[in-house]
């Protein structure tokens, strides 16, 4: 492959999964690499259909982005790198290859499943009286219990709000963001929120499954 050459991908959305958009609107950039070679890794470990790709010569795409034209296909963060996970099933290490970007808002996706399984009623089937008699064991268990939930995260989303507590998914999200922002973070081939996160179980709820599963569906 010639180095003057940079390859740009498209994650293109069926009229499935965007019925109201137009086929221009349902074909958005995700990012770009320099090297045939981690394309190619990149496509092999996603759905085909989902994605387009154009190869254009390195300057012109410089000169796209210096214009304002399409400024996201020389921007780092749109990158196509890769983070090493481990799988929590067989231990094996596995290299997925994904931006930057995809990789922040996945590891938010991940946080917010995890904060929403806390929930006294995550799959919403009780009704109020329910809710409340459990929010009531809840808020009565003995602190030495209460305090090993918190440890291992199980914070009901439904006691913050009747003590009009701030949702701490909100303050993880920022700890991300931080961490991202972090240019000497960027090149650590592994999940980067991970260095600013201040809670423990928020650190060990990352693996090959739980960003499989977040990323389900641009795979």
């Amino acid at each position: 492959m010639s180095k003057q050459d940079r390859f740009l991908v498209f994650r293109y959305y069926s009229q499935a999964e965007a019925p109201n958009r137009t086929y221009q609107e349902r074909t958005v950039f995700y990012g770009w690499t320099d090297h045939k070679s981690v394309l190619k890794a990149f496509l092999a470990q996603r759905d085909r259909s989902k994605y387009v790709t154009r190869k254009i010569p390195i300057d012109e795409a410089e000169e796209i982005a210096m214009h304002g034209n399409l400024e996201k296909i020389d921007e780092e963060e749109r990158r196509i790198d890769f983070i090493q996970l481990q799988s929590s099933v067989t231990k094996e290490t596995v290299t997925l290859f994904m931006t930057s970007y995809e990789m922040q808002e996945t590891e938010k996706n991940i946080q917010s499943y995890f904060r929403h399984l806390s929930s006294i009623d995550p799959n919403e089937q009780l009704d109020g009286t329910d809710t409340i008699r459990l929010m009531n064991l809840f808020l009565n268990i003995e602190e030495k219990y209460g305090a090993a939930l918190d440890y291992i995260g199980f914070r009901p989303s439904e006691i913050d709000a009747v003590f009009d507590d701030a949702d701490d998914s909100f303050t993880m999200v920022d700890q991300i963001d931080q961490s991202y922002s972090d240019r000497e973070n960027r090149y650590l081939h592994r999940p980067k929120g991970v260095r600013m996160l201040l809670d423990d179980y928020s650190k060990v709820i990352y693996s090959l499954e739980s960003f499989v599963r977040a990323m389900k569906r641009d795979l």
